[in-house]
């Protein structure tokens, strides 16, 4: 959700470059908002595609027999749905909080404003393995089976993520040394560019498994009764 997040912190902040254009050349050059978009909608169909098989191998078993087109499913649907919407949620809370540091907040408010969102989705971590193993997925369910598990989830998260975090930066310094090497008017282009961009989206989905592993194991220990009927008995349709 964070990478899907960032992509449309990208958008919304060219989309205004966009139409603050005063003429046809600056137009053309605002292209890449286009492009933006198809790689928002790109990333949020393979990361759910990814995301929901990687719970239902968590949660059910490798009963479901693999495909070379992926079949899209109402779970995925909801997965998808529910990942737009807490970004969009994060995204508005960032907003709110850099126009509330610029009038007199300061870092306080920024930090209150992380806080909130960290809150917000650990409450509602439980709504993608509900939603992708075809359960109960609703914003009341997550929170009460969140109820009291809040910073417990935190540490969990944070711990499972945390060496990715620290690789992903020590790779993105090492690729900032090794790729971006260019003149300043000369960007990056071809491999140079291709490269980085393939070990980055390696590191993500190394990342989004960790997270959704840490995610159906929380969900595993929380779902009142354990696995709901329901979702046992679409194992392998």
């Amino acid at each position: 959700m964070i990478d899907v997040l960032v992509r449309i912190g990208f958008l919304q902040t060219y989309s205004a470059q966009f139409q603050d254009a005063q003429n046809l050349d600056e137009i053309l050059n605002q292209a890449f908002v286009v492009r933006a978009v198809a790689m928002l909608v790109a990333s949020v169909i393979a990361s759910t595609l990814f995301a929901v098989a990687w719970h239902r191998l968590s949660l059910l078993g490798p009963g479901e027999q693999p495909t070379l087109v992926p079949r899209i499913g109402a779970q995925h649907v909801r997965f998808a749905l529910f990942t737009l919407l807490l970004a969009l949620i994060g995204v508005g809370i960032i907003r709110l909080s850099f126009s509330l540091a610029l009038s007199g907040g300061g870092g306080f408010v920024a930090l209150l404003a992380a806080i909130l969102a960290i809150t917000l989705f650990l409450r509602w971590s439980m709504l993608f393995p509900a939603a992708a193993i075809g359960a109960e997925a609703t914003f009341g369910s997550s929170w009460a089976m969140t109820r009291g598990c809040a910073f417990t989830l935190f540490w969990a998260f944070l711990l499972g993520l945390l060496p990715m975090m620290i690789a992903t930066v020590v790779v993105e310094m090492l690729l900032s040394g090794t790729f971006y090497q260019t003149s300043p008017d000369q960007p990056p282009e071809g491999l140079s560019l291709l490269i980085p961009m393939l070990i980055t989206e390696l590191l993500n989905y190394a990342a989004l498994a960790i997270g959704v592993g840490v995610a159906s194991a929380a969900y595993r220990r929380l779902a009142p009764g354990g696995l709901p009927a329901t979702a046992r008995g679409s194992h392998g349709a």
